[in-house]
């Protein structure tokens, strides 16, 4: 696929994650292209009438909306990295039981009030986790080896 290809493949996407978050439905969707644009789906407009509505759209949304789409997304990298590491150690894997480990990590009693930066720096953390314990495993596979050779 081609740069541009996925470059409005993102815009298309991005366009319907504005939509979302402004509560714009799908019919409010079409009359909102068949009126300015007469078309009735976003992936028949053109790469630059594309740019135009998603600036537009933009411009509508609260300040923090944005950030708050930020933040999801980091949360939910921290979710799978923790349930990563989970897998790996044998743990449960429920929502509940990888917040609360992340809450615990991060000296908070919310899961939903850990900052954008400790979310980055924890999820890294769980990933290191997962590779030291790959190496761990790796290194006591070779030693058990050298041991069953040697004995």
């Amino acid at each position: 696929m081609s740069t541009s290809v996925k470059t409005r493949n993102n815009l298309i996407k991005r366009y319907h994650v504005i939509c979302g978050a402004l509560g714009i439905d799908r019919d409010g969707r079409t009359d909102m292209l068949v009126s300015n644009y007469g078309v009735e789906s976003s992936a028949d407009l053109q790469y630059g009438q594309l740019r135009e509505l998603v600036g537009e759209l933009e411009a509508k949304l609260p300040k923090n909306c944005l950030r708050d789409e930020k933040l999801n997304l980091w949360r939910k990298r921290l979710m799978a990295s923790v349930g990563g590491w989970l897998a790996l150690a044998g743990g449960a894997q429920t929502a509940e039981n990888i917040k609360a480990i992340a809450c615990r990590a991060s000296e908070r009693t919310n899961f939903n009030h850990i900052p954008l930066e400790q979310l980055r720096n924890l999820y890294y953390l769980f990933l290191k986790k997962q590779q030291d314990f790959h190496t761990v495993d790796l290194q006591t596979a070779d030693e058990i080896l050298k041991r069953v050779i040697f004995n």
